[in-house]
């Protein structure tokens, strides 16, 4: 980031810091959701993808496709390992009237929504990756890997055998993460 383009971003937020006000209460709202619907996955997904539109307006001032697919991807992605890692809380959910896709599906329907939610996240990514000419052929392949360890997460959480959601959800997780964003920004800073 230009010395220029910091202090822009810095006299932005000083001028419109109310904006932070908004995202910050729909951040704080995520923890009472799971008490009155079974989307708070999706809306813990949206709380955590305000963070690429709201950096976007910050910086550039105005909101553009790249941010909003962006926040797609975030908001499919993370509800999806969300299911996931809630499938472990089905029965502390259900005995004590809380709400997530397990509680309301059951384990096995709930891992396949999951699945059908990293589908429409990868289709997201792929909007990203055509909609934003600095991510090239490095993104294109950090899709692909993305694509096989989502498959490997999916593979490895049974409805019989949660033993491995750690390692689906935090693990794998985590090399997604490192291994989309590396290849995003070694795109952007070699076109």
């Amino acid at each position: 980031m230009s010395n220029e383009t910091a202090s822009n971003t810095l006299a932005f937020c000083c001028q419109y810091p109310v904006w932070a006000v908004p995202v910050l209460a729909f951040l704080v709202g995520y923890s009472v959701t799971k008490r009155f619907t079974w989307l708070c996955h999706l809306y813990l997904g949206a709380a955590l993808a305000l963070a690429p539109v709201c950096a976007w307006v910050a910086i550039r001032g105005s909101v553009a496709a790249p941010p909003l697919w962006m926040a797609g991807a975030v908001v499919l992605w993370l509800s999806g390992f969300d299911i996931l890692y809630a499938c472990q809380d089905h029965a502390f959910d259900v005995a004590n009237g809380l709400f997530s896709v397990p509680a309301r599906v059951g384990i096995g329907p709930a891992l396949w929504i999951a699945r059908g939610v990293h589908v429409g996240c990868v289709g997201m990514l792929i909007g990203l990756w055509r909609t934003t000419p600095e991510l090239g052929p490095c993104f294109a392949v950090g899709i692909g890997l993305t694509v096989v360890l989502m498959a490997v997460e999916h593979a490895v959480v049974k409805p019989t055998d949660l033993s491995r959601i750690n390692l689906a959800f935090f693990t794998l997780n985590g090399i997604i993460g490192l291994v989309l964003g590396t290849l995003g920004v070694v795109d952007v800073l070699t076109r």
